[in-house]
């Protein structure tokens, strides 16, 4: 069993449905705390390889409050920023801007659905050869498809189309149960991680288009 297969395995048979908080032990006072500071003597947490869900005390799933995550983030921002520090000692500002990184990177993987999905199933895409030849074969109509778009409306409705089957890929992906295949989760990312990509090359495409625009509006 690959090591994503192995993860997404896991994913069902363990409590994921449920909001998680750091449980550690402050190496300063010994308490239990569940949080990167100490509530008892203040002392920022040593540790920066968090779980980013737990980080954040969101459920372990796709379907995460986007809301909840934002106030998360200006909680430990406030907490870790280094406005906020000044009056600590050396080692105290150390741990917590280490923290701060953390924190950052976390946020920016949680809030994409992509990266969300590809950390939440332990998703690497290096290890990954698409070989499904319907998948391959979809891959190569949409990579023409975009060729033939020339035209601005043209990108704006290929763009329309991909993302509509990206979000069709995503909420299948929030929706799988415990009969949902490993094999079909990681095939459902490989085809998410096309879609990005292609959404990437239209923009690419609708800013150059813009640029023409401009310099002619210019000149």
């Amino acid at each position: 069993m690959s090591k994503a297969n192995a993860v997404v395995k896991n994913h069902f048979m363990s409590d994921f449905i449920l909001p998680s908080k750091l449980s550690l032990v402050c190496q300063q006072c010994q308490q239990g705390i569940n949080d990167i500071r100490c509530p008892y003597c203040h002392c920022f947490t040593q540790q920066t390889n968090h779980n980013y869900f737990d980080l954040f005390h969101c459920v372990h799933s796709l379907d995460i409050d986007l809301e909840q995550l934002q106030q998360r983030y200006y909680v430990l921002q406030q907490l870790t920023h280094p406005d906020q520090l000044q009056s600590l000692k050396v080692s105290e500002r150390i741990k917590a801007t280490a923290l701060n990184q953390l924190i950052n990177q976390a946020y920016q993987v949680l809030k994409n659905p992509l990266q969300r999905a590809k950390y939440l199933f332990d998703y690497q895409e290096s290890e990954h050869t698409i070989a499904d030849p319907i998948l391959l074969s979809e891959i190569m109509d949409l990579q023409d498809a975009l060729l033939e778009s020339d035209t601005e409306a043209e990108l704006l409705l290929f763009k329309s189309k991909i993302q509509c089957k990206f979000d069709t890929i995503f909420n299948q992906l929030k929706m799988a149960d415990s009969i949902y295949k490993s094999s079909e989760i990681i095939r459902s990312l490989d085809t998410l991680n096309y879609y990005t990509k292609l959404l990437t090359q239209v923009n690419d495409q609708l800013e150059k288009h813009l640029n023409r625009f401009d310099n002619v509006t210019a000149n």
